[in-house]
């Protein structure tokens, strides 16, 4: 209840980059070119998390058990018992006091063998004696490209084709997972696992555990992630026609992709609690494009229309994707991306832009065919610090109902004097999908530049105003615990007799807490990848320049805006749509997601002969709890508006050498912290977790 994450998770992760690249052109005296270049990156970084809180995986009967589930003979057959310890009363290490409780209880929980005062019971632990899981990565890209262009019938049409492979090699190198099975079995044992490992195991309370219980439960090993793209496009370029206002460009082409992935789990395939346990995956993913597009001039030179163009785009896409593992072939899909996009300057001192397009996103291999699995932090309604508990109309009927509502069982007596754990986190299971469809995104942007030749004040200003509109229809989206969680208690109004019986809440897993939300339209439990998704979103982006010679030396300024008019976010159709506008995420769900109403950065810069001076401000608008969105009615804690200041100044010595020095966060200012969130309390995403830091930088031309 107690227990601290902040101290050992890992904010902001230690990364290492070498790479080298090269590059070799070639012109034949026919003004043919060949091209090629190469590159290689490898990046190594280290990422941490809290020694591992048991069991993460579901803990099953031995006739129902998964590949990624663990083994109890205690559970009843062909039932689970989410993500919980099962413990029997056989287990020596069990205190007096607990001991006590067990031996008054006369109910019977249907999930587990037995009844009464000797039936085994649940527990969860986290493993503080095995040590921080941490995750070591070694990421090795290479990049080959090789292709030719040159002319056709003279220098009116151009052609131009390249083939590029790019391989991916990701060694993740996990310590300190565990093996669920074997803890299991020590709790088991009569001895409490003393005849496995020396001293046993005990769960109870803050013990020790001997080095050989260490290495018993102790799970260690690299997984290997493999990707290889290979990218072939060839098109051609050219003027179809002249007219009047000028020639109609065009280009067309093909293109086709290849992906190919294979991943290799080691020894986190099993129920493996920690990071998440996964089975061997591999995949293929190919496409086939054509495309074209045309460029018209529509005017030039006329009243109110110094140029009008046109621009037209349309590609056709094919894809299908196999599963290596199981032979397994998705659907064969064909989607059609276009834009329209237009230019029109009625002076040479104004241009306005606008465009409609429709773009489309083929699901990855993670969402046709990977499993995984997602726990964000939850809120629930029946901890009695709750407002829907204590001071909401229907106090009473959700008390009855928190008492009953769940996949195995309620609170029932305690709902009383229940209150939530802090950081509690409710799992849900993802398993891909191949029938997904392509994401289809439709946008409209409308935009003016304005830069007026005049004297005075306003003399070397030049603005930009452009507005924005997507819609995401079919959005692949993974459901997120909280959803389920108040859909039960009725925030949305679709359980409004309270009853336990409604689907959400007879998907709800407890452990006291809620730790687990299953699909009770799933066999397994799990979730598939669907394409139930919307995302709409609106908003207004500003920037403007003024720059002139002030006094001994000249001042520049610049200011980007942007203005956020709406986000709204729908992930399941009996879920309402939300506006995220002017929230900020918590743990686990979007995190490093913000969408503050405002968002701008100011700078200035003074130019003194041989010196120059700069100051920029970068303001995050004041923010909502996204939680108080997903439950209508409470109070959870937002952010304030926040704005870090850098300083830099610099000096050229010599025409090549400049010396620049700089203080970023001048003023030291602090990440926002709110609640509920686990990342000690802060979106590191969003907010400096670093605080000032000074930086010297020299640069020398030759």
């Amino acid at each position: 209840y107690v227990y601290n994450f902040d101290a050992p998770n890992v904010l902001v992760l230690p990364l290492e980059r070498k790479s080298v690249t090269g590059k070799a052109n070639y012109k034949f005296g026919n003004e043919i070119e060949v091209f090629s270049n190469f590159s290689n990156t490898v990046y190594t970084s280290v990422s941490a998390l809290a020694p591992t809180p048991v069991s993460t995986v579901t803990v099953a009967a031995p006739d129902v058990a998964t590949s990624l589930q663990a083994s109890s003979t205690l559970v009843t057959p062909g039932r689970n018992v989410g993500t919980q310890l099962i413990v029997p009363t056989t287990n020596p290490f069990i205190p007096a006091d607990l001991r006590a409780l067990l031996n008054s209880r006369t109910g019977d929980d249907p999930n587990i063998v037995g009844s009464g005062a000797t039936e085994p019971f649940l527990m969860r632990w986290r493993t503080l004696a095995i040590g921080l899981r941490t995750q070591n990565y070694e990421n090795t890209v290479t990049q080959y490209m090789g292709g030719a262009k040159g002319p056709i019938l003279g220098d009116n049409w151009r052609w131009e084709a390249y083939v590029s492979e790019g391989r991916t090699k990701i060694i993740n190198q996990q310590s300190n997972n565990v093996d669920t099975n074997k803890l299991l079995a020590a709790l088991a044992a009569p001895d409490g696992g003393a005849s496995l490992c020396a001293g046993g195991v005990n769960p109870f309370g803050r013990q020790t555990l001997s080095p050989a219980c260490q290495n018993y439960l102790r799970v260690s090993g690299a997984l290997t992630n493999e990707f290889t793209q290979t990218i072939g496009q060839a098109f051609v370029t050219g003027d179809i026609a002249q007219l009047a206002n000028g020639p109609i460009s065009t280009v067309f082409g093909a293109e086709f992709r290849n992906f190919t992935y294979n991943f290799d789990p080691g020894s986190a395939s099993g129920p493996i609690s920690g990071f998440n346990a996964q089975n061997p995956a591999g995949g293929s993913n190919n496409f086939r494009d054509f495309f074209a597009e045309v460029t018209l001039p529509l005017a030039r030179n006329l009243p109110f229309a110094r140029s009008v163009d046109l621009h037209m785009a349309y590609r056709n896409s094919s894809s299908q994707s196999r599963n290596e593992i199981t032979g397994l072939e998705s659907t064969k899909q064909t989607s059609s991306a276009w834009a329209i996009d237009f230019s029109w300057e009625p002076t040479d001192t104004i241009r306005v832009r606008g465009s409609a397009q429709q773009s489309v996103r083929a699901p990855n291999f993670g969402e046709l065919f990977f499993d995984s699995a997602s726990a964000p932090q939850i809120f629930d309604p029946c901890s009695v610090t709750s407002v829907a508990r204590t001071t909401g109309t229907n106090a009473a009927r959700l008390a009855t109902l928190c008492q009953n509502a769940g996949a195995f069982g309620g609170l029932g007596g305690g709902v009383t004097t229940f209150v939530q754990t802090p950081g509690t986190q409710a799992t849900i299971f993802l398993v891909g999908n191949p029938t997904l469809k392509p994401e289809t995104g439709n946008s409209v942007t409308l935009g003016m530049v304005w830069a007026p030749k005049i004297s005075g004040p306003l003399e070397g200003i030049r603005a930009s105003f452009d507005y924005y509109s997507i819609k995401v229809k079919d959005a692949i989206l993974y459901a997120d615990s909280n959803e389920y969680i108040a859909d039960c208690f009725n925030y949305y109004g679709n359980n409004p007799a309270y009853n336990a019986a409604y689907g959400n809440c007879a998907a709800l897993v407890r452990a006291n807490d809620i730790i687990q939300v299953l699909d009770l339209t799933t066999a397994t439990g799990n979730f598939p990848t669907l394409n139930g998704g919307k995302i709409k979103t609106q908003g207004i982006d500003t920037q403007v320049n003024w720059g002139r010679k002030l006094g001994p030396g000249r001042l520049d300024l610049a200011m980007q805006l942007s203005y956020l008019l709406a986000y709204k976010l729908q992930t399941v159709s009996i879920f309402p749509e939300n506006d995220f506008k002017g929230t900020i995420p918590y743990f686990g769900a979007g995190l490093g997601q913000a969408f503050p109403k405002i968002k701008a950065s100011f700078s200035a810069r003074y130019k003194w002969y041989d010196f120059g001076f700069d100051a920029r401000a970068r303001y995050i608008d004041k923010m909502e709890n996204r939680m108080a969105l997903m439950f209508p009615g409470e109070s959870f804690s937002g952010v304030p508006a926040t704005t870090y200041w850098d300083l830099g100044v610099d000096y050229n010595f010599a025409k090549n050498f400049t010396l620049r020095f700089g203080v970023l966060n001048a003023f030291d200012q602090k990440p926002r912290t709110y609640s509920p969130n686990v990342q000690s309390g802060t979106d590191p995403s969003t907010y400096d977790v670093i605080g000032r830091r000074l930086m010297v930088q020299a640069q020398a031309k030759f």
